[in-house]
This record gives structure tokens, C-alpha cells and sequence, in this order.
């Protein structure tokens, strides 16, 4: 393959693992040093095979590989370089995979969010950060987006959130990467933009950061022109959960910790997407951190099916 790839300014996550997967998979095999004209199917194939030989990957990974060379194959036919898509009709069960035990993800719980809670409301003054961590304990929403609020979104009178722009990694000129602001959110969706309700001590919080950031752009913008940075937040949070001793958290951890106790309360399944801003409620589900055991069964629907 030629190793240059479509030039893509808003350089996301997803982005920079596809370029991981690249120099881990493609770049050293031999199948790179092809013309992109020249690869056939069975090239592929034997790629795959060699990559899979003796169980060494879960599907999940090797769907990962593959979209590589999908989106490879993509931009050839965009580019009038060839006119098929050898890679489209390889059938990823054909090969040897194993089934990778699912990774339970880490999910704040109500216990956790009150311990920390109770540990800021004893502070005698809160700086701007301290206010940041209060108020991510009190909105779903994906960390582009909560960290890069701007006091135009906020509504105080009717006490809602309007989520229509995220801070997202764009590649720099001269290399590297940058997080900027953007009016496009995760999923590219009209279900993405969303107006969402805030709680009364949300709203508090607001109002205590607009005494120290009223005159800034950013709700929680520090000493620069930007807000503060995640990895600045995510230590935060990680001292004080030492100190606390409890378990340590990440900025994320509040997203899947607020569905689930969404989900918890009972709250019907399209409110808790549609305050997600997610576009398919299978996204949503995947948040639900409750084991099997725990959740609870509807009332109704007890009811309906066993009374």
C-alpha cells in the first residue's frame, strides 16, 4: 500500500488508534509494499491469516484491522486508483479468533459521587477547579463536552444546558495533535445537539463559577484562553480518591455512573438517550454499568407478564 493516507484535520480518538493499528499490523508486513492497484482478495486473506495464525487476536481487534483497510480501499475508489473493494466480501468468522472475556468498565456509583461530594462541600472556598469536579458530578455529559461549556449554553432561568459543540483533537501542521473547540459532537447526529435539563446544586455551582469566569468564554477556563485540561482534572479527581481511599475514577467514569443511575430511577429508556445524545439506544445500553443481578425489574412489566 502507498503509506500515505487521506489527510484528516479533525484528528480524533479513533483516528489516532487507526494509525496505532497501522504501524502495529500493516507497516512491517509485506502486504504494505504492494500498489494500492495490485492487491487482490486472496492478498488479503492471507494477511488476515497470518495476523489470526494460532488464536492470536479476539474479533473485536481483527474488526478493528479490517477497518483500516476498508477505509484504505474507501479513499483508492474515491481516487479513481482502482474500481473494486477486494476487502469488502472477506468474512472475518473465516478465521482464527478468540473470544475476549468483555472488560468491565469503571462507573462512579452514587456511594463514590457522595463521598466526593462530601469531601469539596467541607472546602471553605472552591478555586475554579474545585468547581469543575462539582459540577462534572452533576451532568451526563461526554467530557468534550461539559469541559468546553461556554456561558452562552447555559440557561439559568429555566435551568437547562444547551450541548451543541465539544472540544475534539485536531492534527497540528507541524505534527502532533491539539484539542479546539467545534461545533460537531460525537456521533454527527441531530440526536447529538440537545438541550438538557441541570439539577439545583448544578445550577449553584454555575453560579459560584460565574463569580470567578463570568467575564471569560468558558464555564470552566482557567488562567489561559482555553478550559482546563482533562489530564489536569483526571489528577484531581485521582489525589483526592487516594485520599478519600476509594477507588480511582476518570473524568468518563461520571458518564457511565450518571446513565446507569438514570436507568436505576426507572427513567424511560428515550429520555435517558435523548440526554445522552446518543443515536441509537444500543449505545445507551452499553453505559447501564448494572450487572444482570441488580437490575431492577419494572413494575409494569412484572405485572403485565406474571400477574
Amino acid at each position: 500500500y502507498s503509506k500515505k493516507r487521506h489527510a484528516v484535520k479533525d484528528a480524533t480518538t479513533t483516528v489516532k488508534k487507526l494509525d496505532q493499528i497501522w504501524n502495529d499490523y500493516y507497516a512491517t508486513n509485506s502486504i504494505a509494499k504492494k500498489k494500492v492497484a495490485d492487491v487482490t482478495t486472496y492478498d488479503l486473506i492471507d494477511f488476515f491469516n497470518g495476523i489470526t495464525e494460532e488464536f492470536q487476536m479476539n474479533l473485536r481487534k481483527l474488526k478493528e484491522v479490517k477497518t483500516v483497510t476498508n477505509h484504505l480501499f474507501d479513499q483508492a475508489i474515491m481516487l479513481k486508483l482502482r474500481p473494486d473493494h477486494p476487502s469488502r466480501c472477506i468474512s472475518l468468522k473465516e478465521f482464527s479468533t478468540y473470544e475476549k472475556e468483555p472488560e468491565k468498565k469503571k462507573c462512579i456509583t452514587p456511594e463514590w459521587r457522595e463521598k466526593f461530594l462530601e469531601y469539596l462541600d467541607k472546602m471553605t472556598s472552591k478555586d475554579v477547579i474545585d468547581l469543575a469536579i462539582e459540577l462534572w458530578l452533576c451532568l451526563p455529559l461526554r467530557v468534550g463536552e461539559w469541559s468546553y461549556l461556554k456561558w452562552e449554553d447555559i440557561n439559568f432561568v429555566n435551568g437547562t444546558i444547551y450541548v451543541h459543540h465539544s472540544g475534539v483533537l485536531v492534527e497540528k501542521e507541524n505534527g502532533g495533535y491539539e484539542k479546539v473547540d467545534r461545533n460537531i459532537l460525537k456521533g454527527h447526529s441531530s440526536q447529538s445537539k440537545r438541550i438538557i435539563p441541570i439539577s439545583s446544586r448544578a445550577i449553584r455551582v454555575l453560579y459560584q463559577l460565574k463569580l470567578l469566569n463570568g467575564t471569560k468564554e468558558y464555564v470552566i477556563q482557567s488562567g489561559g484562553k482555553k478550559p482546563i485540561t482533562t489530564n489536569r482534572i483526571n489528577k484531581y479527581i485521582e489525589r483526592i480518591s487516594i485520599e478519600l481511599d476509594i477507588e480511582k475514577m476518570t473524568t468518563h467514569c461520571q458518564r457511565r455512573g450518571s446513565i446507569t443511575s438514570l436507568y436505576e430511577a426507572n427513567i424511560d429508556e428515550n429520555i435517558i438517550q435523548a440526554m445522552a445524545g446518543h443515536t441509537d439506544v444500543k449505545t445507551t445500553r452499553l453505559y447501564d454499568c448494572r450487572t444482570k443481578a441488580t437490575v431492577p425489574l419494572n413494575n409494569k412489566i412484572a405485572e403485565t407478564i406474571f400477574g
